[in-house]
Parts: C-alpha cells; structure tokens; sequence
C-alpha cells in the first residue's frame, strides 16, 4: 500500500497549508491526466454532443483557479500561464 504524505505549504497556518497542498495535488494529478490529450478528444461532446466537452470543463476550472491548462485555451493558443500558491512546488 503507498502511504501518501502531505506536507503542509509553508507559510500558512498547518491546517490551511495542507489543505492548499491538497489542491495541488489535485491539479497536478489532472495535468497529468489529461497530458498528450488531442484537441479531437478535448472537443469531444459525447455521443448526442449534448455533454460537456473535456476541454471546456477543464477551461471552467482553470479559469476559477486563474490558471491555464496547457494545449487549452478560450483564445486556441496553446500556453502555460502559471499563477501558483507561494511556497507550492513545481509538480
């Protein structure tokens, strides 16, 4: 079984640090998700093309987080901005 240890940020209070360590751990498992992903796959709206596409969600959740999801952007240009938490580690 793999122990996952979370190490709080630094420069906030413990609880509020493993926390914002929690998130990012979830952007960096959903980076590498959706690596090497098409823009066919990214666009794809299911079956009816009634769904949400992959993309869009990911744009949604970017935007909310204030960064870019890298191949995926509202204007078509592939990019990386990166507006990180202080403290937090490249992953």
């Amino acid at each position: 079984m793999r122990m996952l240890q979370i190490d709080p940020l630094p420069g906030y209070e413990p609880e509020v640090g493993r926390w914002l360590w929690a998130l990012e751990e979830v952007r960096r498992r959903t980076l590498r998700l959706v690596e090497g992903l098409d823009q066919r796959t990214l666009d794809w709206e299911g079956p009816d093309g009634r769904e949400n596409a992959i993309g869009s969600l990911l744009y949604h959740i970017s935007h909310r987080d204030g960064v870019a999801i890298p191949g995926y952007s509202a204007a078509g240009s592939s990019g990386f901005c990166e507006n990180r938490l202080p403290g937090s580690r490249r992953g």
